[in-house]
């Protein structure tokens, strides 16, 4: 069986002017993500000393970190740039657990590290942060 398209001066207008349409209606969106540099969901270091859990708050621009210190060392958090400057410092104190959330909202794109440290342990771990455009088609 062959099939045969005819194409008719006003079956091109009216091509063109749906594709002009979609156009015109399609709106652009702006969002930022952040992520694992190796894409997991979430990262834990557990050792008898220092349990540790860092995840990104889905659909926000947001790190949750928990940890469990018995020692109760004084602990620090920071988060480091790409040149390995601190941009981010709390110092959490001697707590025994500690669960926080970071708004990375006003870092720049790119890539940094998460960095959990008291005297005797030590956790770190790279994110980063992206924007990405997408396109949004309405219907009229």
């Amino acid at each position: 069986m062959k099939t045969l398209f005819i194409s008719t001066p006003v079956m091109r207008n009216l091509v063109a002017a749906f594709a002009l349409a979609f156009t015109l209606f399609a709106g652009n969106a702006s969002a930022q993500s952040v992520q694992f540099a190796d894409n997991a969901a979430i990262h834990t270091q557990t050792s008898d000393q220092f349990k540790v859990a860092v995840f990104p708050v889905q659909n926000s621009l947001t790190m949750k970190v928990l940890f469990e210190n018995p020692a109760q060392e004084k602990v620090t958090v920071m988060i480091k740039n790409s040149d390995h400057e601190v941009v981010y410092k709390k110092e959490v104190g001697k707590v025994a657990i500690f669960n926080g959330k970071f708004d990375v909202s006003k870092m720049t794109d790119g890539t940094y590290t998460m960095v959990i440290e008291s005297k005797h342990q030590s956790y770190s771990n790279a994110f980063s942060v992206e924007t990405y455009q997408e396109r949004i088609a309405r219907a009229l």
